[in-house]
């Protein structure tokens, strides 16, 4: 077999049975690109977890086929760890075949406890490395080092020096595979056998992006009062005080090492800083972290991460997760563009990502659907948000979270069915100014409320007002941003001990009309960039007039919302008319981040 979906699709060949029921305790079923062989195989999937929306789905939508006698695959999934297959409705057990997937039969010799914690991201590389090198039967500890050596790369016993160790947080921080704790843990362990790196606080920079940067930070400055003027190392090097211990002096300069230096800056998860007493030629590597007055510093920033970003658009076989990667480095630069004047960078950037945005709609098409269904670890979706929140409440032991949602969402609907009552949620909408505490005093209970949902809509209002265009509304962000108030919004419920999480509901992008619809009352909804038909006869009668929007596929929206999404810079109004908007099929719309805020001691 080539890959560990293989030995799950030989059991799903089309017009076998109507009805598949699967015990997927493992969630296999919905990894991305599994769920969307299936769905090409005319699988449909549906997952059993809420009876009532189950019942709804099933009876209005399979049902009543089978009852006209026509056929569908139809796949009921049961994610559940301990749930048997015994326990769904007795009138599915009868109609329906029974099928049963767990990561135990795909890797026999490796340890279930640890294969189940990681990402099913990882399960190509780690099934690669099962056929490549056969393992014998392993415990938990040697499964750790199996995939940490094959599918991470880094034989953590083999480390012997502090470049090997910088190399190895490196690749592990700034690659696309982020990982386990459980793994996280075991190397941890094996490294605190090395004498050498006692000193380094691995406990906190290995697991954790944040603390790893901020430790690298914080010892650049000490490496450039280091470095004369002739690139040679000064001993007169300053005293700083240190957050974090461990080593002061890093080898930023190991070729190993500078590399990654290099591009942590350009992408700014490391932050340049001042240092007047350093002269470096335009060209040297230390440049991108000494920040200097003048336009010189964003204009060689810009014109490098154009490099970047071109060498490392994604292609129409990407994963999600490889979007919204690119998407930080992609936002990174159409932020410094827009906040500049140079028309020829912003000549260049809608170019690109005209050329983007065509492949990015084309894939958001084709992998929609295998989206949905996602376990929520990483959300890939808005609607995962909360259970993602839910399920970091449950395993964590902490009562209390806050969602903030830069713009709307009606999150108050979804805590009651994890073990809280309306009387433990609170939530406020209309918020961007005045007094954060005071918004937070009138709306929370500190001690009683377990919940929080916050809708800061001054980013929605700022966009519905624009009229000069990208430039205007990067500005008028940047400026509300230096006001403080999200900042001052975290801060305190962060005081109050919450957990907090901030997303959006969408993002935005500038647009050019390409013509308005006269439809009258035929669309139920017109937007800028969606109109919404209640047949596909209607919608197909205004898209033959506006080749530009695509016919978007009803997945996961009610039977009777067929919509015509416009793609590109193109919008559903005037011609000649510019306008910011949203709802279109563009990655600055459609992806979003979910950032979590934790109070630190250091």
């Amino acid at each position: 077999m080539s890959s560990w979906r293989d030995a799950i699709l030989i059991d799903f060949v089309p017009n076998v049975s109507k009805l598949t029921l699967v015990a997927d305790p493992d969630c296999l079923l919905t990894e991305e690109k599994l769920a969307l062989e299936l769905r090409g195989r005319g699988f449909d999937l549906i997952e059993f977890s809420d009876p009532v929306e189950f019942r709804y789905a099933y009876e209005s939508k399979y049902r009543s086929i089978w009852d006209q006698g026509e056929h569908t695959d139809l796949v009921v999934v049961l994610r559940l760890q301990d749930a048997e297959l015994e326990s769904l409705p007795y009138d599915l057990l009868q109609a329906g075949r029974k099928l049963s997937f767990n990561l135990g039969d795909l890797f026999p010799n490796l340890s279930y406890p640890v294969i189940e914690k990681i990402d099913r991201s990882l399960l190509d590389a780690l099934f690669e490395a099962q056929h490549k090198s056969p393992p014998d039967r392993m415990g938990d500890n040697v499964t750790k080092d199996f995939i940490l050596r094959h599918v991470f790369g880094i034989a953590a016993e083999l480390i012997a020096n502090e470049v090997e160790l910088l190399r190895a947080l490196l690749r592990l921080h700034y690659g696309k595979l982020q990982i386990p704790l459980i793994l996280a843990e075991r190397l941890i362990q094996v490294l605190n056998g090395h004498d050498g790196f006692k000193a380094w606080p691995l406990s906190e920079i290995l697991p954790d992006d944040e603390a790893f940067f901020a430790f690298l930070q914080e010892r650049w400055p000490l490496f450039l009062s280091r470095f004369g003027s002739a690139n040679q190392v000064r001993e007169d090097s300053p005293e700083y005080g240190l957050k974090y211990p461990g080593p002061d002096r890093l080898p930023f300069d190991h070729q190993d090492i500078k590399v990654y230096i290099d591009n942590l800056f350009l992408e700014g998860k490391l932050t340049p800083v001042e240092d007047s007493g350093i002269e470096v030629d335009a060209g040297s590597w230390v440049r991108s972290g000494i920040a200097t007055s003048g336009m010189d510093d964003d204009e060689l920033r810009i014109s490098r991460l154009f490099a970047l970003v071109e060498k490392e658009l994604p292609t129409a076989e990407a994963r999600y997760s490889d979007w919204t990667t690119f998407a930080l480095k992609w936002a990174e630069l159409s932020s410094l563009v827009h906040c500049g004047n140079n028309t020829e960078y912003q000549t260049r950037l809608r170019e690109i990502g005209d050329a983007l945005n065509t492949t990015f709609a084309g894939w958001l098409a084709g992998h929609y659907s295998s989206l949905i269904n996602l376990p929520p670890t990483n959300p890939a979706m808005l609607h995962h948000v909360p259970r993602r929140l839910a399920r970091d409440i449950e395993d964590s032991g902490s009562s209390r979270a806050a969602l903030i949602v830069v713009d709307g969402l009606a999150l108050d609907q979804f805590w009651e069915g994890h073990g809280l009552s309306r009387l433990d949620v609170a939530y406020q909408r209309g918020l961007g100014d005045g007094d954060a505490a005071g918004v937070l005093d009138s709306a929370i209970h500190p001690g009683k409320t377990k919940v929080v949902g916050l809708v800061v809509d001054k980013v929605d209002k700022i966009m519905h007002g624009m009229q000069l265009g990208s430039a205007g509304m990067h500005n008028q962000i940047k400026q509300w941003c230096q006001g403080g108030y999200l900042a001052a919004l975290v801060d305190q419920l962060l005081e109050y001990g919450y957990e907090v999480w901030l997303t959006a509901d969408h993002g935005n992008i500038q647009c050019d009309g390409k013509g308005r619809p006269s439809e009258g009352v035929i669309a139920e909804t017109r937007g800028e960039r969606v109109r919404v038909y209640p047949t596909p006869e209607l919608r197909a009668q205004v898209a033959g007039a506006f080749p530009f929007a695509h016919e978007w596929q009803p997945v996961g929206l009610p039977a009777d919302y067929f919509p015509l999404v416009a793609g590109g810079h193109d919008a559903f109004v005037n011609p000649g008319d510019a306008i910011i908007c949203h709802g279109g099929v563009a990655i600055e719309e459609v992806i979003v981040p979910l950032v979590k805020f934790e109070r630190r001691t250091r």
